[in-house]
This record gives structure tokens, sequence and C-alpha cells, in this order.
């Protein structure tokens, strides 16, 4: 302790390098007591960066997929240490869409005339039929499915319990991104009344 009083005592040193130096050791004095205090940067409940949660979507039904989601992320979050009672709300960018195969008929109808003084004119009529291909099979007639596109997560606003502590924010933000495919900026935690 002597030590530090010598070395903030030495008139010679302006005060910025006095300054510099308190904040050095505040700084080390904060990484010391996290790692010799036993402090965690991380709940002991939330998974490392690099393991995978199984996070699978089963359709049910009358439940629209963003309520499933919402559903599943509460069930994920509620587990967490610190986090407590939790509710979510999701919105998504649209509804699901499905792309169906399509018959397409074009015809094409070209016609010259030609005027009594030599003019020439062309016409030409365009007609465009589109309609499902439907398939027959057991149950009964669908129509043949090329492509279903499921709706895209646009953000996230989380209420919980323990949203007023900094390391439950981030493992509920990390736990979200990761689940949800969102960027951190589109992830909102706040704290329950």
């Amino acid at each position: 302790m002597e030590y530090l009083r010598n070395i903030f005592k030495n008139k010679d040193r302006p005060v910025k390098l006095n300054l510099i130096l308190m904040a050095v050791a505040g700084i080390v004095l904060l990484v010391l007591s996290r790692n010799f205090l036993g402090g965690s940067s991380q709940p002991e409940n939330m998974p490392h960066n690099n393991e995978i949660l199984p996070f699978h979507i089963q359709e049910t039904r009358g439940s629209s997929l963003e309520e499933e989601l919402e559903r599943r992320l509460i069930a994920v979050l509620s587990q967490v240490a610190g986090v407590g009672e939790v509710d979510v709300m999701i919105s998504m960018s649209h509804s699901a869409e499905i792309i169906l195969a399509e018959d397409i008929r074009l015809e094409e109808h070209t016609t010259k005339e030609v005027d009594s003084e030599g003019g020439t004119r062309e016409i030409t009529t365009r007609n465009q039929n589109n309609q499902a291909i439907i398939l027959q099979n057991a149950s009964g007639q669908q129509p043949l499915v090329l492509k279903e596109i499921e709706p895209r997560v646009e953000g996230v606003i989380i209420v919980a319990q323990g949203g007023d502590d900094i390391f439950v924010i981030e493992a509920i933000t990390n736990a979200a991104r990761t689940v949800l495919g969102v960027a951190p900026h589109r992830v909102v935690v706040l704290k329950m009344k």
C-alpha cells in the first residue's frame, strides 16, 4: 500500500498521468475481484456459445407459428437462472407464403392488315392463362406445392423479472437471437413490474 502512495505523491508527474494510473488500478481490481470472488459473466444454466439448443417447431392446430415460437421461447427462457417469470412478443414480417406449381398457357395471335393505300398494320394479341396443378391422391385433391416460405422474425420484446440484471439481459438476448436468428438490435429485454 505504501508503494501506491509513493507513486501518487510524486509531484513531478502531471495530474492526467495520475488519473490514468488510478483508472488502470480500478480495472485491475475489478478483474481480480471477479476471478477470485467467483463472479461469472454468464448464468450457470445458460449454454456456452458453441452449444446448439434443440428448437423444433411442430405444427399445432389453432396455433400460428408466431404463437408457437413465443410459447417455446418462454419455456426455454424461464429455465435460465435469474430470468424468473417471462413474457414474449414476436413480430413477424408476414404470414407464411405458399408457391404453387402452375400450368401456364400463353397464346399469341398476330394479325397483319394492309389498307387500300398500301399502309400496313400489325396487331399482336397475347393471352395468358394460369391454372394451379392439382394432384389426386388417396386423401383427395390437393395442389402441387413448389415452395413454402416461412415468415421472418422482425423483432422480439421479452419482459422478464430478471430484466434489470445485465448478465441476465445478455443471456436472454443471446438465447433469443440464437433461437430466432435475429440481430441483437432486434431483441429488447425489459424488467417486469
